[in-house]
């Protein structure tokens, strides 16, 4: 599934949200991860594609995919780092995921300077290596905030000595070696018609 596909998924999940979070006083009955694994899931992850209740067209300019790197401390809580860059600057923030008692779902450490009442996530699918789904929703005195969030695995530098792909290009398929420098690759044959 590519870049354009994830984001209608991830935009589809944002209207289903909007139905199904309950209030955070209320029960929950959002799908998480069954038999979801913190060790796993510790780590550098990119995110993708961030929707949210919240959002506006002037958002879409400053939002750029970002990192977000999950470690579990000694509570067995996960802490949180999230690094964007806007402009010439790295905006960083972080905070604390306190497991609940369902698997893959958490509350947030309560966050008085931001006014924020209660944030409750959510861990909806991963594969713990290439991808992850998460939703959140925050209760703040005036309204409710519901997010959705794309993970994937961090953009890897090429090796040493290799050039990355021109953009737009996506690197050849495992396994297959690209052509030498300054040669083209052969041409594709083409099936004839009948």
């Amino acid at each position: 599934m590519g870049p354009p596909w994830a984001l209608w998924v991830l935009l589809g999940q944002l209207d289903a949200l909007a139905g199904v979070i309950p209030p955070s006083n209320g029960p929950t009955t959002v799908q998480t991860k069954q038999a979801f694994e913190v060790d796993k899931f510790q780590g550098e992850w990119f995110v993708l594609g961030l929707a949210g209740s919240t959002h506006s067209k002037a958002d879409q300019r400053l939002l750029s995919p970002f990192t977000a790197t999950f470690t579990q401390n000694n509570k067995q809580q996960l802490e949180v780092t999230y690094a964007m860059v806007r402009g010439q600057r790295c905006v960083t923030w972080s905070y604390v995921l306190i497991p609940t008692a369902r698997p893959g779902a958490f509350s947030v450490q309560n966050r008085e300077e931001l006014g924020t009442d209660t944030e409750d996530v959510w861990v909806r699918d991963t594969d713990y290596s290439t991808f992850a789904l998460m939703s959140s929703r925050r209760q703040s005195a005036r309204r409710a905030i519901v997010r959705v969030h794309l993970l994937c695995e961090p953009p890897r530098a090429p090796p040493a000595g290799e050039a990355p792909p021109p953009a737009g290009v996506a690197p050849p398929p495992a396994g297959v070696a690209p052509p030498p420098a300054g040669e083209a690759p052969p041409p594709r044959e083409r099936p004839r018609p009948s």
